[in-house]
């Protein structure tokens, strides 16, 4: 489980994050609590739709675990097919995760971590935090060496990119930090004296 955002706000003590994972992070209930994820967003479909490429919400039917998990299920398979299926709930997605991360961590995850779940990660952050495609892929991967979208879901993204609105966000300089400060040319020759600079300020300091 990687953690790929973690939020400013306090929430119960602590700053919730989003994760991206595997089937092995879903089901592992310790990891889970110690990460505080409150809310699960599975990339899969239901387990009796397909055995091979579904992974079950381990915990949505164990009334002994307290307090629950906030499940979302969004079935999509590995395949350029799915990719429609990912575009059609781009707002499902950030609705979600967003509203998670109101009340603690949110995990993302498919089979492996490798390609829906960092697709659906990647919408949130361009839509959310105006990111391109470029930049938000490269902050997962950096944070998730091993998260690799396809090529079909890697063109959703630039897709998605150009539907959503340019401007700079406040949750992007949190995610990415803040730019840094524009290099100075260096003139050459002598310089005019500073447009602010105050000639009586130089004459009080004589006195």
């Amino acid at each position: 489980m990687s953690l790929i955002y973690r939020c400013k706000e306090l929430v119960g003590g602590s700053r919730p994050g989003l994760y991206v994972g595997g089937k092995k992070d879903a089901k592992n209930l310790e990891k889970l609590r110690q990460w505080k994820v409150t809310h699960i967003l599975n990339m899969t479909p239901e387990k009796d739709v397909n055995v091979k490429a579904g992974v079950p919400n381990y915990f949505e039917k164990k009334v002994d675990i307290l307090p629950a998990f906030q499940y979302k299920r969004i079935a999509v398979y590995d395949s350029p097919t799915g990719a429609s299926g990912i575009l059609d709930t781009a707002d499902e997605i950030v609705s979600f995760i967003s509203k998670g991360l109101l009340h603690g961590s949110v995990l993302v995850h498919c089979q492996q971590g490798v390609s829906r779940s960092t697709t659906a990660a990647a919408i949130y952050l361009i839509k959310r935090a105006s990111m391109t495609a470029k930049e938000a892929l490269a902050l997962i991967k950096r944070r998730r060496p091993e998260a690799c979208p396809i090529p079909t879901f890697v063109e959703l993204l630039e897709s998605l990119e150009k539907q959503c609105c340019p401007e700079s966000s406040v949750l992007k300089r949190e995610v990415l930090g803040p730019a840094p400060p524009p290099k100075r040319r260096q003139l050459i020759g002598p310089q005019p004296p500073s447009a602010t600079t105050d000639p009586s300020a130089d004459a009080t300091k004589d006195e």
